[in-house]
């Protein structure tokens, strides 16, 4: 009897697992690319206008680009930058944002962080 739930038991759990892999990785194959026309009508100064007060999103599929973008918005800053992370770690793309939150602090630029996490 011991051996049959035991038994049950692992077929679940493998089966689980494998449902698991699947619904993880799947989504990923038959993901849609931005196209040429979308990325060309996210401008930088959508983001630099005069609506203060504003709240502007982009939505970025590549690490890279992405760190690109904030540096960009972190350089193109004139009055104040509110920042929230959820957790900062140690590495060279951190250090070069924080450097570049300095350079913007250095300008003159109001500088808020908000961190909701343990660092490291």
């Amino acid at each position: 009897m011991l051996r049959y739930f035991l038994q049950t038991l692992w077929r679940f759990v493998l089966l689980y697992l494998v449902f698991a892999h699947i619904a993880s990785t799947v989504p990923w194959i038959f993901q849609k690319r931005v196209g040429a026309q979308a990325r060309e009508r996210l401008s930088d100064t959508d983001f630099y206008g005069g609506d203060a007060g504003v709240d502007r999103v982009a939505l970025v599929e590549e690490p890279g680009e992405s760190f690109a973008i904030r540096v960009q918005l972190l350089r193109h800053a004139a009055n104040t930058l509110d920042i929230a992370y959820h957790a900062i770690q140690e590495g060279v793309t951190t250090e070069a944002f924080l450097g570049e939150i300095l350079i913007a602090a250095d300008r003159g630029v109001r500088v808020r962080i908000l961190i909701d996490a343990k660092t490291g």
